[in-house]
């Protein structure tokens, strides 16, 4: 007898939902991000784990996605420059101390 992915009990025939390749109970088929009871066939996986096509698996794993490549790649980007402008700041108040005063007389 097959058991759920999710709850790890047996999954009778009259009660099961065949999903990702796997056999599930019907209340166990959920979005993993909102819960949503899902339908074989009509959602997203993402290893192995099942989400809803729209809104959670697009946020999480599409492009601009939470977990998306491009999506660490712009934060990273975003780290970046934010220690460049930090260096540029600290450099400048140095620069600012060190100069003479000027006499407006």
């Amino acid at each position: 007898m097959p058991k759920c992915p999710k709850c790890d009990k047996e999954v009778y025939f009259a009660e099961r939902k065949t999903s990702l390749g796997k056999d599930w109970h019907s209340a166990c088929l959920r979005c993993e991000k909102c819960s949503k009871v899902l339908t074989p066939g009509s959602h997203a996986e993402h290893e192995g784990k099942p989400y809803c096509n729209k809104p959670c698996y697009g946020a999480l794993f599409g492009p601009g996605g939470k977990f998306s490549l491009f999506f660490v790649i712009r934060l990273c980007s975003i780290h970046a420059i934010e220690k460049k402008i930090e260096l540029i700041i600290r450099s400048n108040k140095c620069l600012l101390r060190e100069r003479p005063a000027v006499s407006l007389s």
